[in-house]
């Protein structure tokens, strides 16, 4: 999204405002002069504002001829933005990236501005937030960080061209944040994550993009963004939720709009998105996973077992090594990597999790495909269902699959 979004969202959620807040507002002139004065220009000519309501904030929104845009609380005074089309680009995103300055160079000029621009930017110990391009400029979020860690909605963001180093966008947020946000929170970080889990009804939680400890709303709260982890038949979603940091209640739940995959549980084998029973899981040997060989039985692979060698067939013959193999009494247990060389072009990447001990075989079928997508993999150019319809009915005949 190029600058000019920022301004257009804006504008979009506005609504021209009533008369009930005419007394409380600030006149316009006075407006102007905090404007001439946060810009460091006595004379800079200003038309007058149109006035739009934003919730519970009156806007003054100055618009001038050279593209510039300046919005000011009309209550308090304050400057909510500025967005300086004057110097918007009109360059492709690829021109701009052909001609984009260091990173460590556009931080630095962000930083510069948001010191000279924040009011009180070093006594309330601003950080840099995050930072990402959006095709013209790099975002710099900076935020309040409390001494317990947490943030507030205090801050500010600057956008700096990518190219030219000039100040694009600049907002900022001023809110009174009293003395107990800065209290160390009496729900830690594993309390709050095992309260979604069980508010979600997960098996477990597998990661987490983000855990932040925020001041929102006049509470301390757990802020959880990009949670994974199946349901008992392996579903994963993505999910954001909110916990009380003082008494533990979760107070929001929120599914990520992002389709399903799946994966295995804990202990569980995987094949091509079907869950197998437990005791058709990984086993650790050292710092290897092996499974079970029924699991192969179920890709048509047959198995010989020559003494202690073990030799298995598909569309070739494979004399197993012996760091590929474990056997334990009459059971054989294989490295599931052997299936990558047996079956090239049908099984399509093994995924070992060995913290979890858990195995998930993909296939050229759609519920590998899910996965491989969320997970940021090349996706499958050429599914085969047929020939994993086959997988799938010799699993089901074997009893392997977890019902």
């Amino acid at each position: 999204m190029r600058m000019i979004g920022w301004c257009i969202v804006l504008i979009l959620s506005l609504v021209n405002s009533g008369e009930s807040q005419e007394v409380r507002k600030i006149p316009a002139a006075q407006a102007k002069a905090i404007i001439r004065q946060f810009e460091g220009k006595p004379n800079l000519s200003l038309p007058d504002p149109t006035i739009y309501q934003v919730d519970d904030r009156l806007i003054y929104h100055f618009r001038l001829n050279n593209g510039d845009e300046y919005r000011v609380n009309a209550l308090t005074g304050e400057i909510q933005s500025v967005f300086y089309g004057s110097v918007q680009s009109r360059k492709i995103t690829k021109e701009i990236k052909a001609n984009i300055l260091p990173l460590s160079k556009l931080e630095a000029i962000a930083w510069q501005q948001a010191k000279h621009l924040y009011k009180g930017f070093k006594v309330m110990k601003m950080v840099l937030f995050d930072k990402y391009f959006d095709g013209e400029a790099y975002v710099f979020e900076f935020r309040q960080q409390l001494p317990n860690g947490a943030f507030t909605d205090n801050g500010c963001t600057v956008c700096i061209r990518a190219d030219n180093g000039k100040l694009l966008f600049y907002s900022q947020t001023f809110t009174d944040i009293p003395q107990e946000a800065s209290q160390i929170p009496t729900v830690s970080k594993e309390q709050a994550l095992e309260e979604v889990r069980r508010a979600i009804g997960l098996v477990e939680i597998t990661r987490v993009g983000k855990f932040l400890l925020e001041f929102w709303r006049g509470k301390l709260i757990w802020r959880l963004a990009e949670v994974e982890g199946p349901f008992p038949d392996g579903t994963t979603y993505w999910w954001s939720a909110s916990v009380d940091a003082k008494t533990g209640r979760v107070l929001e739940i929120s599914k990520m709009p992002a389709g399903y995959y799946r994966q295995p549980l804990r202990g569980h084998t995987m094949v091509g998105g079907i869950l197998l029973k437990r005791e058709y899981g990984p086993i650790v040997r050292g710092k290897n996973l092996f499974i079970p060989s029924e699991v192969f039985l179920t890709f048509g692979i047959e198995i010989e077992r020559l003494g202690n060698q073990v030799v298995l067939s598909a569309q070739r013959r494979l004399i197993v090594e012996k760091n590929d193999y474990y056997i334990k009494g009459e059971k054989i247990f294989l490295s599931p990597m052997l299936l990558l060389k047996l079956l090239p072009g049908f099984v399509i990447g093994i995924h070992e999790d060995y913290y979890r001990r858990s195995i998930n075989i993909l296939c050229a079928n759609k519920e590998s495909n899910y996965w491989l997508v969320r997970h940021g993999k090349n996706p499958i150019r050429h599914y085969d269902e047929k020939k994993f319809q086959k997988v799938h009915e010799m699993m089901h005949r074997m009893g392997l699959i977890l019902e």
